[in-house]
């Protein structure tokens, strides 16, 4: 394997600038994810915002993201991946600047919707145009290890950067940022990412699509709103209906087809299945745990954005050193380990949470290190699984539906969490104080989880 490394990285040249041109682009969209948690605090004193619509302002980002997915995945695919990624770059920078300039809150999320377009456009081509750089299977899973670990290391540095940002530029520089790494990123693409698509992609099933972006539209109304309209209230139980009869036709229309949006083969795997079912839990609980933690700090500890922002930093140090040793783990064939461990790790420091969060505040940084190494080792061993394996003709969809999963239990982690807290008070303070320990006790019922699910797996290889 190490020969197969120094062969990828040699070449000086394109290879080595094509691969940082494609880690700009997962960086750029996953950061983005994440760094806004920061800041809600001084958005909502600037704009009068109540936790529901806080949650929308990081939700509706995940969820815009999870619906395009696949049909970028598609357009990728079809058009070119080198093509959708200097578009999703040019979206992105478009989307940063308004919600950098945003007079209020409404085209704040109307932004940070634009903000999605692009950032599925570069999710479902960064990562096939990454796969495409080697044919050598140890190339491409080192290639997709980094790709997979900046996309880790960047939503757990997020708040760190946000809190720096938001310091010297007030919150509107969290946006501000992903305007010159978009300028890099469009400078790079087209002169070192070589043009790969699909020589025979799959019909774009619109249809498939219109049901997929409504069930999970519908789902999410409902979890993020349902606190604050009732739960019993006639709005909530037409987007639980909504979502139920959306999925159900779904599934019926795809078993029909010979050509659907999301093929149902994939989930006769059970390796895919179970990591994509990993994916889901363990973003939840990443996506919960980073929508919470910053306006702990802030709300709760009274801590400054930089402050919170700085406390957040080793947890992002730590995430980075385990996804090292997960790469190490996962090319000696232990996968299955790497993805147990985690979950082991991520429940542990979120116990440490449930039980001493109003303790020392060295107690809390003790808690959020250990959970940020364990979120560390997800990326790498899910990744492989998912993709490593499946041929180039369906990099695109490949990519976009493990980006989905992600990005599905990212919006469910944020939904929940946000709905455990504002059922007991609109505002974060209150809030976490009556229910703060019920959404720590969620994040270690999904890392728990996370360990269950990959116990089957231990007495295997990855190949």
């Amino acid at each position: 394997p190490g020969r197969h490394v120094w062969a990828f990285m040699k070449p000086a040249g394109k290879t080595v600038i094509a691969l940082t041109a494609c880690c700009i682009a997962q960086f750029v969209l996953t950061v983005n994810g994440s760094i806004v948690s920061i800041v809600l605090p001084d958005i909502a004193r600037e704009f009068g915002s109540s936790m529901t619509l806080l949650q929308w302002t990081v939700g509706v980002y995940v969820l815009a993201f999870a619906c395009l997915l696949t049909v970028a995945g598609n357009m990728a695919d079809r058009l070119g991946r080198r093509r959708i990624l200097i578009a999703g770059l040019a979206v992105i920078l478009v989307g940063s600047l308004v919600c950098a300039l945003s007079p209020d809150v409404a085209v704040l999320i109307a932004g940070r919707v634009v903000q999605a377009v692009g950032a599925a456009m570069l999710a479902s081509s960064g990562l096939a145009a990454v796969s495409a750089e080697s044919t050598v299977t140890a190339v491409r899973v080192r290639a997709i290890a980094w790709w997979a670990a900046i996309g880790g290391v960047a939503l757990a540095a997020g708040p760190f950067i946000g809190g720096v940002l938001s310091e010297y530029f007030g919150w509107r520089g969290v946006f501000w940022m992903s305007v010159p790494v978009a300028l890099i990123g469009l400078i790079l693409v087209p002169v070192s990412v070589k043009e790969s698509r699909n020589p025979s992609p799959q019909p774009f099933d619109a249809v498939g699509q219109i049901l997929l972006s409504g069930f999970l539209a519908a789902l999410a109304f409902a979890m993020i709103e349902g606190t604050q309209l009732g739960w019993t209230s006639a709005p909530i139980l037409i987007a639980l209906g909504a979502a139920a009869v959306l999925l159900t036709v779904g599934l019926l229309r795809a078993r029909r087809r010979p050509d659907p949006l999301i093929p149902l083969r994939l989930f006769a795997d059970r390796p895919f299945v179970r990591a994509s079912l990993t994916s889901i839990i363990g973003f939840a609980a990443a996506a919960g745990f980073f929508y919470v933690a910053p306006q702990y700090l802030r709300s709760i500890r009274g801590e400054s954005a930089l402050e919170a922002g700085i406390f957040l930093l080793p947890l992002a140090i730590a995430a980075l050193a385990s996804a090292q040793l997960s790469g190490r783990i996962v090319a000696a064939g232990r996968a299955g380990q790497d993805l147990v461990a985690g979950g082991v790790v991520m429940a542990l420091g979120s116990v440490m949470l449930l039980l001493w969060s109003d303790g020392s505040l060295w107690v809390v940084a003790a808690a959020f290190i250990i959970f940020g190494f364990g979120y560390g080792l997800l990326n790498d061993p899910l990744s492989v699984e998912e993709l490593a394996s499946l041929p180039d003709s369906e990099a695109g969809l490949a990519s976009s539906l493990f980006s989905t999963s992600k990005q599905t239990g990212q919006l469910f982690g944020i939904a929940a969490v946000g709905t455990i807290l504002s059922a007991a008070s609109p505002d974060f303070a209150p809030a976490y104080r009556d229910a703060g320990g019920w959404g720590w006790a969620a994040l270690v019922v999904c890392g728990v989880a996370v360990s269950a699910l990959n116990v089957p797996s231990l007495g295997s290889r990855a190949k």
